[in-house]
């Protein structure tokens, strides 16, 4: 199948609530940062290693991270707009989780 590493352009598309990029070679996901009215993103087995536009994004309520290279959980942490009932996917990352690592605190 076609893999894409880059989306130009996406970042106009400001009405977009459901993205689905999953199982391509992607590692930017700044051009998500415009992207306010998403609920729903799916960036799955992908190879992202930077999160931080996630943080500016106040609508999320689905996130699949599953797969990709994200050793920094704290963007999500810093999204105050994540509440009660946000799905967030975390399996198979570069995540280190000692007791008392800064991402088990952030979980």
């Amino acid at each position: 199948g076609l893999s894409i590493q880059e989306i130009y352009g996406i970042e106009h598309l400001q009405k977009l609530e459901d993205l689905d990029l999953s199982s391509n070679l992607i590692s930017d996901i700044s051009y998500l940062i415009d992207l306010q009215k998403l609920r729903n993103l799916n960036l799955g087995n992908n190879q992202i290693t930077n999160i931080s536009a996630l943080a500016a994004l106040p609508k999320l309520t689905n996130i699949n991270l599953e797969g990709n290279l994200i050793a920094d959980i704290s963007p999500l942490v810093m999204n105050t707009e994540l509440g009660v009932g946000v799905q967030i996917d975390l399996r198979h990352n570069n995540l280190g989780l000692t007791p008392g690592s800064e991402n088990m605190k952030d979980l």
